[in-house]
């Protein structure tokens, strides 16, 4: 599965160098290396990893937060971040005004317990 984006080098906020942008991420497996998130958090691929929305690469928002913080919804360690239990609850990601990205997948993870996600969506706005 491939996902189409467009960035342009001035995206990529606190970045000196120029970077090759892929056309395509490949999905190879949950939490690769090769999606999106991992890309903008890694400046390209060219620094170590850190959590895109505390570096400014996107903005992470949420109807409510249960626990946990809102970085935690784009981090790579299992957490316990949630909404309130309560109805039409939500997380999204701004990847700002000038990108945008088709995506044909994408991977949502649990935390390490008995629960369980009841319903996801995916939706996408151009604004």
């Amino acid at each position: 599965m491939n996902s189409m984006i467009t960035l342009r080098e001035k995206e990529f906020k606190y970045s000196p160098t120029k970077v090759q942008v892929p056309e395509e991420f490949i999905y190879q497996y949950d939490f690769d290396e090769n999606g999106l998130l991992y890309f903008l958090s890694t400046f390209g691929k060219t620094k170590k990893w850190i959590n895109p929305h505390i570096s400014g690469q996107i903005e992470v928002f949420a109807s409510s937060i249960g626990a946990g913080k809102l970085e935690d919804i784009v981090g790579r360690e299992v957490t316990n971040c949630r909404t309130q239990n309560e109805q039409f609850s939500f997380f999204g990601i701004d990847l700002g005004p000038t990108r945008y990205f088709v995506p044909t997948c994408y991977s949502i993870r649990n935390r390490n317990s008995s629960t369980y996600i009841k319903k996801a969506c995916l939706v996408i706005l151009a604004i």
